[in-house]
């Protein structure tokens, strides 16, 4: 009996052992799993009347290309008024261009920072890009919108506003702004914090599903054995 009880015990210990391997296999597969990134949004004003905009893309560094077509690019979703819309999946910084695909673009514009918003215009300079290859009007990105851009005020079409005013305006606003990105942050530790312990507790749970199948699985055979050497 006691060589058949210490099979047992052995043969439960290999289970569990493989059990503990596959999961742990699985865990590591879907924390390794890559990232698609965070969606980085560009508006880009074609004052220089386009028919088509394409947006050429890359990570700063490395210079991994993000376009998902082949030169001249991505086109650009056109939303009336002279601005394109466009969007890349990425994590860290970027550089941009833009071009009609036929020939004609803009200059470089690097260090784009990723996950946020960008409202891009053309600037009043004709630069040569950095790697000698074509070049254009400078381009400049701006973090906030203007009254008429996308995602911006409504364009005011009475009387400015003296500039007194304005400016204490903006400031007002730009403190609104902070207070509320300072909430939204709070809000998305707290989810981060939630949904990590969420994710521990569902790792420990399978590991303790096993080792408790594992004993009954043992104090069963063990009874069978006993009845059994009883009956004998």
């Amino acid at each position: 009996m006691k060589k058949i009880m210490k099979k047992v015990c052995v043969g439960a210990w290999l289970l569990v052992f493989g059990m503990t391997l596959l999961l742990q296999s699985v865990n590591t597969m879907a924390t390794e799993a890559p990232s698609e990134g965070a969606a980085t949004k560009l508006y880009y004003f074609n004052e220089n009347s386009w028919e088509k905009v394409y947006c050429w893309a890359w990570t700063m560094g490395d210079n991994v290309n993000l376009a998902q077509n082949a030169w001249p690019g991505d086109e650009m979703t056109d939303l009336g008024d002279g601005w394109f819309e466009y969007e890349v999946q990425t994590d860290t910084n970027i550089g941009i261009l833009f071009n009609d695909g036929a020939g004609a673009q803009t200059a470089d514009c690097a260090d784009i920072e990723a996950a946020k918003t960008h409202w891009i215009t053309n600037g009043s300079e004709e630069l040569l890009n950095e790697s000698g290859m074509g070049g254009g009007t400078n381009i400049v990105a701006a973090a906030e919108p203007k009254a008429g851009w996308p995602e911006g005020p409504e364009a005011d079409e009475s009387a400015e506003a003296p500039q007194a005013e304005a400016d204490d305006a903006g400031a007002d606003g730009a403190e609104a702004d902070d207070a509320e990105v300072d909430d939204a942050d709070d809000v998305d530790s707290s989810d981060s914090q939630a949904d990590e312990a969420a994710d521990k507790d569902s790792n420990v749970v399978p590991y303790v599903i096993i080792s408790i199948a594992a004993i009954v699985v043992i104090a069963g055979v063990a009874v069978v054995v006993v009845k059994k050497k009883g009956q004998k």
